[in-house]
């Protein structure tokens, strides 16, 4: 009894949640047209579609693409990531009340005319990083009314009034080319004591790459160093240099070879490779008196000519 009094109870919440569940997967539509080579954007896209992805085309976003889309007016998500956009004309997104992200990252915008943003009073994100912006009338952000986060990173912006964004969290403005001059002051100021965060250049993989070869160049120095310094291998070398034999030690020799004149049977054959590598490492010694020894010199003949 108790079971079903409970069940009864939290039937109508589940039947609720349920349905807002059904409702949001009805509602999110998802539509992909990324490296499509298109110019224009497409005018066969259902009209239910709620995040529009139009990245790696080369659509200009000119009247006719403004036209378009004011049919897709439950969008809420929309990318135009590296298309061929050079002009924000006045009311390119005028229809879009619902729309909540805008990227358009990595085109060539130069100019964005002062009603570019009208009707985007939901938008919460702004991508315009990457472009070829060099200065931006801050009232062209004054329809932001929701404003959270603007992305201005890696543009040509040198100087930027304060903009009257009262909801913005996050601003990204690293990669362009500052002059520091009073013109920034106002800036600076409002960052200081607004609650806004200024975004920082985050440390990507590069930081990694130069670091491997700063501890790769500290390596091979180090290695140069003992080489040079501790040439131990210049030393190993070096013992096997020969020089003229004395006439005490020629003697010497012609009597141990007539005493054991068996001792030259009994010598192993050197290889050939042997006496190459003999010969490539007997190169690398310095002060070698060009001298090479021959065990077939006759000392008699030598005492003769000296």
């Amino acid at each position: 009894m108790k079971t079903t009094c409970i069940l009864i109870l939290f039937w109508p919440l589940s039947m609720l949640f349920l349905s807002d569940e059904v409702q949001t997967s009805k509602t999110e539509v998802k539509c992909n047209f990324t490296e499509k080579n298109y110019s224009l954007i497409p005018v066969d896209i259902s009209t239910d579609v709620t995040i529009l992805d139009l990245s790696y085309n080369k659509i200009t976003l000119n009247s006719r693409d403004a036209s378009v889309l004011q049919k897709y007016y439950l969008l809420t998500e929309l990318y135009l990531i590296e298309n061929n956009v050079s002009i924000l004309h006045n009311n390119s997104f005028g229809n879009l009340s619902n729309l909540k992200i805008l990227n358009i990252c990595r085109n060539s915008i130069h100019v964005i005319q002062q009603g570019a943003f009208i009707g985007l009073n939901k938008l919460l994100q702004l991508y315009l990083c990457q472009n070829k912006i060099l200065q931006l009338n801050p009232d062209i952000f004054m329809p932001l009314k929701n404003l959270r986060l603007l992305n201005l990173q890696g543009n040509l912006i040198s100087y930027f009034d304060v903009p009257q964004l009262f909801h913005l969290e996050s601003i990204i403005l690293y990669g362009n080319p500052w002059n520091c001059s009073c013109s920034l002051l106002n800036l600076q100021n409002w960052l200081n004591t607004s609650t806004v965060t200024l975004e920082y250049e985050p440390l990507g993989k590069s930081w990694a790459f130069l670091v491997g070869v700063v501890v790769s160049v500290l390596m091979t120095s180090l290695l140069i160093f003992l080489a040079v310094k501790c040439p131990i291998w210049y030393n190993f070398l070096l013992s096997y240099n020969h020089h003229r034999l004395e006439e005490h030690e020629a003697e010497t020799y012609e009597n141990g070879f007539t005493e054991n004149p068996s001792s030259l049977s009994q010598m192993p054959d050197t290889n050939s490779e042997d006496t190459t590598i003999f010969e490539q490492l007997h190169s690398f010694v310095l002060d070698d008196d060009g001298f090479i020894e021959d065990i077939y010199i006759d000392t008699h003949k030598l005492h003769e000519e000296n």
